[in-house]
C-alpha cells in the first residue's frame, strides 16, 4: 500500500461527493478542514488497519522467495531447513 492518508482521506470524499469534477479538490479541502478530531481519528485507524492488511498481504506473497533464500545455505541438512508455514507463522505473529 503505497498510498499516503491524505489520499485515502481524498478516496473517502470522493465516494460520497455529488458535484462537479472541477470543484472536488476545493471541496475537499473544504471537507479536510471540517472534519472534527474524532472523526479524524476514526479514519486514521481505517488506513492502518488497511495498511497493516496490505503489508501483511505483500509479505505472504513473498514467502516462497524467503524460504528459498533461507534454505540455499541448509540445503544439505534437512533439520536445518525452515517452510512456509514456519515463516508465514514468524510474520503474521
Amino acid at each position: 500500500m503505497n498510498k499516503t492518508f491524505e489520499d485515502y482521506l481524498a478516496e473517502i470524499h470522493a465516494e460520497d461527493y455529488q458535484g462537479l469534477d472541477d470543484n472536488m479538490t476545493d471541496c475537499f479541502n473544504d471537507w479536510l478542514g471540517e472534519l472534527s478530531v474524532d472523526e479524524t481519528i476514526i479514519y486514521a485507524n481505517q488506513y492502518v488497519k488497511q495498511a497493516i492488511a496490505s503489508q501483511r498481504k505483500e509479505s505472504l506473497i513473498n514467502i516462497g522467495q524467503l524460504r528459498q533464500w533461507l534454505n540455499e545455505e541448509r540445503i544439505t541438512d534437512l533439520k536445518k531447513m525452515v517452510s512456509n508455514e514456519q515463516i508465514k507463522i514468524f510474520l503474521t505473529e
